[in-house]
């Protein structure tokens, strides 16, 4: 259930041309980029959302807090469920970060990891 998303994410990147990548001249620097992309955004994103704001909600508004969050962040509303249920945000994480490298890998590369490599 939680693939969909990242799954309507991808399809819709798939839509856009190639990504010009002449910024990032060597295959070390284009596979910083790409793996630094996705755990940084994942991280950042679920610490953002759900670390912190959920959190800060809660105080005022457990009940709703999560239907707010989300609204803020719609990509993310089952990875707060998932927060609630474990007590952590490590998992959410980690699907997030998966996620975000899968759409960058298929949609915005065309699933054409030579893309990573300069040569």
């Amino acid at each position: 259930m939680l693939a969909m998303p990242y799954l309507l994410w991808i399809a819709i990147s798939r839509t856009s041309p190639p990504p010009e990548l002449g910024g990032f001249p060597t295959t070390a620097c284009r596979w910083s980029a790409f793996l630094m992309g996705g755990v940084t955004a994942g991280a950042v994103e679920e610490v953002a959302f759900r670390g912190y704001m959920q959190r800060g909600l809660e105080r005022h508004d457990r009940e709703n807090a999560l239907w707010i969050t989300s609204l803020v962040f719609v990509a993310s509303m089952l990875d707060g469920t998932l927060a609630r249920r474990t007590g952590t945000i490590l998992p959410g994480m980690a699907i997030h970060v998966a996620g975000d490298l899968a759409r960058v890998y298929f949609g915005v590369l065309g699933g054409d990891g030579r893309l990573l490599v300069v040569g």
